[in-house]
């Protein structure tokens, strides 16, 4: 586990053994990052697991993303660059570069611009106006 330059957890946070946290990511309150996609407490003959039988999946959490307070990303996630995930959304697939999802499960909504703020739709050549800010973003066509 890696927790990258300024960051900023807040309470109640967890961010368990194999995921990492790359600068500026931001955890609400409660945030839950998981790392097991199969977990148990004892092995199929009921002696108790070891911590040799315990394999932690990899996730990320990539610069300047955000992370709403109550939500649970799954184990292996991938949660983009400066992609914003809504408060109490529970976090099944990777979530693109400025992607937003909310939801139970989470579900692609938009795209983030530096500020914070969801992009407007994109114009004839593909470009995203901030309505805020004023920033243009050309994202690959596959995350449109």
């Amino acid at each position: 586990m890696r927790i990258g330059n300024h960051c900023k957890l807040q309470n109640g946070v967890s961010v368990f053994h194999g995921f990492n946290l790359e600068d500026g990511v931001f955890l609400g309150p409660d945030v839950m990052l998981l790392n097991y996609k199969h977990p148990r407490a004892i092995n199929p003959d009921g002696s108790p697991k070891s911590d040799e039988d315990w394999v932690a999946s990899e996730g990320m959490v990539e610069y300047g993303a955000a992370v709403g307070g109550g939500a649970v990303v799954l184990p292996g996630i991938r949660i983009g660059r400066m992609a914003v995930v809504g408060s109490a959304a529970v976090v099944t697939r990777d979530v693109p570069e400025r992607g937003i999802v909310v939801g139970n499960p989470a579900r692609l909504r938009g795209f983030a611009c530096d500020c914070g703020r969801t992009l407007g739709e994109a114009d004839d050549s593909g470009a995203r106006k901030c309505p805020i800010c004023g920033r243009v973003y050309d994202l690959p066509a596959e995350r449109k």
